[in-house]
């Protein structure tokens, strides 16, 4: 029966750093996000966070479409490069 409590509580300890290390991840990824600045932050919040595609965004914000690819991909970039140090 101890085997157990203490099988349950090495459980629930491991179950407790994860959700520790979840919440640390995401808040180096908003940092990065919000060190962004709004010409690549807002599209990618647009498309990642309000579920909205590259015709609607180049639409709100009145530019092509291939601008809004471009965006998206430099944005996405330079969160790789400011996040691959934390997350390698």
């Amino acid at each position: 029966c101890e085997d157990k409590v203490a099988a349950l509580a090495r459980s629930e300890e491991k179950r407790r750093n994860k959700a520790v290390v979840k919440e640390e991840e995401k808040a180096h990824l908003w940092k990065a996000v919000d060190a962004l600045s709004d010409v690549y932050r807002i599209p990618l919040l647009l498309y990642y966070m309000e579920n909205q595609n590259v015709a609607s965004i180049a639409k709100l914000l009145s530019i092509p479409q291939g601008t809004v690819k471009s965006r998206l991909y430099k944005a996405r970039k330079l969160l790789e490069k400011e996040l691959e140090d934390y997350f390698s």
